[in-house]
């Protein structure tokens, strides 16, 4: 994930507008993250571990 959208996803976890994709806000910022190719999902990376669980995965602003 580019830095610049890393940074925007920050800013938007910050104000609490991001969310898990089983509904849980995601308060935590992300160092890193993968995000799919369509853009709608991201998975955090945990010290340098993707973390590919399906309750995990963020859903992107706008996609909710």
């Amino acid at each position: 994930m580019r830095r610049e959208a890393l940074d925007e996803l920050n800013v938007a976890i910050d104000s609490g507008d991001v969310q898990s994709r089983d509904g849980t806000a995601v308060t935590e910022r992300l160092a890193e993250a993968l995000i799919t190719d369509d853009g709608k999902l991201m998975y955090p990376v945990n010290d340098g571990i993707p973390v590919l669980l399906e309750g995990s995965a963020i859903v992107a602003p706008g996609h909710a």
